[in-house]
């Protein structure tokens, strides 16, 4: 299966002449000198803009790693790909409430303390979004809420199975090496159909979260994309740069490891 959307990409360009930079202006002389003879040298800034948001690459590992589950045939290696798809699935519900939190919930940094589960809340409340939490698909999220809490806060399990066999059923398993390991709650819960339902219900509630804003605000929450515009540089604006390349750096007095 396709892990998501394909990656579409916006841009809104102007034709112009080659593009100089700020640094090629700086470490070329003959462009410094013709700005000081008095030589008409067009620039053009050039600025791409993008809206990150993390869900789209949680939800693109999800779809890959479930893609994987279901062409790997040792079950040790199933297990651990539908665990990924089912972590980067949970993951991707509380990237994608703060994407939209931060568009329409004015002072959303406020919030970033709260539950992922409170922000849904919240950004029901605030988009007038019909909220049930016994119905779909808020079921299954809460579901897909509670399997990121136990993979958060994960607790042992003893578990123990029991069967009642013959002896010649007893002699099979042994000969045969058919004893199984036996299973916890948790790890019972890792299949693929689960997968599926925890990536669905993913975009499921991006759409309903996204429904009712412009699509201005949709802007890189339900599509990834950038934006590109470029302009020539006024006579001002082009001596500005000119004294700001030949200007060195300050150094700070402290720094961000």
């Amino acid at each position: 299966m396709q892990s998501n959307q394909p990656r579409r990409q916006y841009s809104h360009t102007i034709p112009k002449p080659d593009i100089i930079t700020p640094t090629a202006m700086a470490s070329g002389d003959r462009t410094v000198a013709d700005c000081e003879q008095g030589k008409t040298t067009p620039l053009y800034e050039a600025i791409e803009e993008r809206y990150f948001s993390a869900h789209h690459m949680l939800l693109r590992a999800a779809g890959e790693a479930l893609y994987e589950a279901q062409r790997i045939g040792p079950v040790s290696l199933r297990e651990e790909r539908l665990l990924t798809s089912m972590v980067m699935s949970s993951l991707a519900i509380e990237a994608l409430c703060n994407a939209v939190g931060y568009r329409v919930v004015p002072g959303w940094e406020d919030y970033e303390q709260i539950s992922p589960w409170a922000k849904i809340r919240l950004l029901c409340t605030t988009l007038g979004i019909y909220y049930d939490r016994g119905a779909h698909p808020w079921q299954r999220l809460r579901s897909l809420l509670n399997f990121r809490n136990q993979i958060a806060h994960g607790k042992p399990e003893h578990v123990r199975t029991r069967r009642v066999l013959t002896s010649q059923e007893l002699d099979a398993v042994m000969s045969n090496n058919a004893m199984n390991q036996p299973s916890s709650k948790f790890e019972a819960n890792l299949t693929a159909e689960n997968a599926r339902i925890a990536f669905a219900t993913v975009r499921e509630i991006e759409g309903l979260l996204t429904e009712n804003i412009t699509q201005e605000l949709k802007l890189g929450i339900t599509v990834e994309g950038w934006t590109h515009r470029s302009r020539q540089l006024s006579e001002s604006e082009v001596s500005a740069e000119v004294i700001n390349s030949a200007t060195p750096p300050t150094k700070s007095g402290s720094s961000i490891l």
